[in-house]
């Protein structure tokens, strides 16, 4: 493997400066899952209640957002870019895109930013493999694993040990992640040394 992608060491903490429920959420009792009849207020109370264990893998990172303001059985969106809309809580991190120009991407710190994106509708929260520190060089390698048509949980759950343990043979540690769906992450945390050129090719090899 490159010499440059190797095993994260380092423990991640995230500040927990505040308690998760400074940030008041409006309009409660909004359907945000029709199929499954979860308001804005249970969701909310969700996030907060898994903060302290979802930070030290979103905070400090740029993120994506899937906001729906209205509720999944309305306009949904994807958000990467803010143009003050979410206030002082969720803050930002400049990104020189393709072309050259420099975006503000978003980023959380504590349980505050997050229960503020909560606020603004974002159901889903997807970070980078990069901290914003240096977001040229990747801090893990995620693979994204989903089942085919026709497959079900159990192909993917024995894929996600197949590769754990070539990438145990490689010298590189992971856990998975359940994604929400019907896939799983396989996440090998790594030192961040390797740029993106790097990493995509030790992954795709």
């Amino acid at each position: 493997k490159p010499e440059a992608v190797v095993l994260e060491t380092e423990r991640r903490t995230a500040k927990l400066t505040t308690p998760a429920n400074t940030i008041a959420i409006s309009n409660r009792d909004r359907v945000i899952y029709p199929e499954s009849n979860i308001t804005k207020g249970q969701l909310a109370d969700h996030y907060a209640a898994v903060a302290e264990i979802m930070l030290p893998w979103i905070a400090s990172r740029p993120i994506s957002l899937v906001r729906c303001p209205q509720g999944r059985a309305k306009k949904c969106f994807f958000q990467k870019h803010d143009a003050g809309s979410f206030g002082g809580k969720v803050h930002h991190v400049g990104i020189t895109e393709k072309d050259g120009h420099e975006e503000p991407y978003l980023y959380v710190d504590d349980a505050d930013g997050l229960m503020t994106c909560v606020q603004m509708g974002t159901i889903e929260l997807h970070g980078w493999g990069a901290r914003i520190e240096d977001v040229e060089k990747a801090d893990r390698l995620v693979f994204d694993l989903d089942p085919d048509e026709g497959l079900d949980f159990e192909a993917v759950r024995a894929a996600a040990f197949q590769f754990r343990d070539i990438l145990k043979s490689l010298g590189l540690t992971t856990f998975p992640m359940l994604t929400g769906g019907k896939g799983v992450h396989v996440i090998a945390p790594l030192t961040p040394q390797a740029e993106w050129p790097q990493v995509k090719d030790f992954a795709f090899r």
